[in-house]
């Protein structure tokens, strides 16, 4: 059985026009149904990575947790490495 869906979309890497405006976001929305409990999703589109998760509220009562350890750990991915002086 399946409890988890993650998905992961390359969008375009330039904004793109809609009649006549700039699409200055894209965000993935997902459902729950069936069995899911848990979904993530992620989208990149003009140069911005955006990540989305949704929670059966009942079934993951720590899901700020889990949030909380994926802000910690995108920081420390997206700190630059300074190489140690030598």
């Amino acid at each position: 059985m399946t409890n988890v869906i993650e998905s992961n979309v390359v969008g375009w890497p330039e904004p793109i026009i809609v009649l006549g405006a700039p699409v200055l976001d894209v965000v993935p929305v997902s459902l729950l149904a069936g069995n899911l409990t848990l979904s993530f999703l992620a989208l990149s589109y003009a140069g911005c990575l955006t990540i989305t998760v949704c929670a059966d509220a009942d079934r993951h009562p720590d899901l700020p947790v889990l949030l909380a350890a994926m802000r910690t750990d995108w920081t420390v991915l997206a700190d630059p490495i300074v190489p140690e002086a030598v």
